[in-house]
């Protein structure tokens, strides 16, 4: 992303001797390294290092509501910026030193996650592995040329995981690439309809979006913990829950998933069929509480590796969710452009059935509970 500022301030400030096309690589630069997406994938993991599995929800939530914050508040605080200046060049010089602070910041204030013995025990384990399954240089230029290798977490031996664990991390996976993928991905085309329909300017579409991520980060940051702290102990009663660290979703987790898809679904439905502004707001709201799914099913995929693969399974959600972002607008602007001005709001339903199926496929996932006569977990 550094490199990336540099890029688009040098092409910026030169364009008669420096080519607009050099923005093209940065974004190839910033597609390489991951973007947000990695990065986001990074420190969710280090947030899985720092924190109990149990409260992996409310942590995530936190960082979740942090990215809506940015999306929230950025265009917003860029424009001030801009108006300030008088020059449009000043954020990227804004972004250029947040980068840079953030790289500072992260190399010479953060702690590792992980204690000294825990850094220890990690290599000497790998080390082990190493020595018991040796790779030659041509497997590990094979494994980074597919990028499909990293998804094999999703799908473990059946010798090592139950039937459930495997089940469960389809479709969760499944789940929260379509959670993801279709929430960004419909952004704008929220927006475009919402003008197109209701004849709404560039300050009615702002105050839309500013009430809808406001709304969105308040779930995350504030509604979320409070429903955790009070009715996560209630569902996982002792002797009826699992505890995360056993490998699977407790009932709270699933619980908040499907209830947060259902609102999805009914936030879409109401963007379809609502005939003014002021209930397209409200729809907006609406499907602003299913924004508590994402970190959830999140929190509840990491209960389902071992510590030591917690970052491994991280990286194969945020390939899941890099894809997602190519598809989902990909798909979803082709059908807007077939259906806008015929039947327009198309869009819509199939935003609602897509979420349905994974409201459907939600309910697919399962705890487990204890058997104390064997002292083994079996299936709800």
């Amino acid at each position: 992303m550094l490199l990336g500022d540099v890029i688009t301030i040098t092409a910026a400030s030169f364009p008669d001797s420096i080519s607009v096309y050099w923005v093209l690589v940065e974004f190839g630069f910033g597609g390489l390294a991951g973007s947000f997406i990695a990065t986001m994938a990074v420190i969710q993991s280090y947030a899985a290092d720092c924190t109990p599995p149990a409260g992996r929800s409310v942590v995530f939530g936190y960082l979740h509501g942090c990215m809506f914050t940015g999306i929230a508040v950025g265009p917003i605080l860029g424009g001030l910026i801009i108006k300030a200046s008088g020059n449009i060049m000043t954020i990227f010089y804004v972004a250029f030193v947040c980068h840079l602070g953030f790289i500072v910041f992260i190399t010479s204030f953060v702690p590792e996650s992980l204690s000294r013995d825990r850094q220890i025990a990690a290599r000497q384990h790998h080390r082990a592995e190493m020595a018991k399954h040796p790779r030659r240089a041509w497997t590990t230029i094979a494994n980074i040329a597919n990028i499909i290798k990293p998804l094999s977490i999703l799908f473990p031996s059946r010798d090592r995981t139950s039937d459930i664990t495997r089940t469960n991390l389809v479709l969760l996976a499944a789940v929260d690439t379509v959670v993801f993928g279709v929430t960004l991905g419909s952004a704008s085309l929220v927006v475009m309809y919402s003008e197109f329909m209701f004849k709404w300017g560039n300050f009615e579409s702002s105050v839309f979006v500013s009430i809808a991520n406001t709304c969105r980060v308040g779930m995350l940051v504030l509604i979320l913990p409070l429903v955790f702290r009070i009715f996560s102990q209630r569902i996982n009663r002792p002797g009826h829950g699992l505890p995360a660290k056993a490998g699977n979703s407790d009932k709270f987790d699933i619980s908040v998933i499907r209830i947060a898809v259902l609102f999805d679904v009914i936030g879409y439905i109401g963007y379809a069929i609502v005939p003014t502004g002021i209930l397209f707001v409200v729809s907006g709201v609406v499907a602003s509480v299913g924004g508590i799914a994402s970190p959830t099913l999140q929190s509840a995929l990491t209960t389902h590796v071992a510590a030591d693969k917690t970052g491994e399974l991280l990286g194969a959600i945020s390939l899941l969710h890099a894809l997602s972002r190519i598809a989902a607008p990909a798909a979803l602007n082709l059908v807007y452009s077939l259906t806008i001005g015929k039947a327009s709001s198309a869009v819509f339903w199939c935003l609602a059935a897509v979420f349905g199926a994974a409201g459907a496929a939600a309910w697919g996932i399962r705890a487990r509970e204890r058997d104390t006569s064997r002292g083994e977990y079996g299936r709800i």
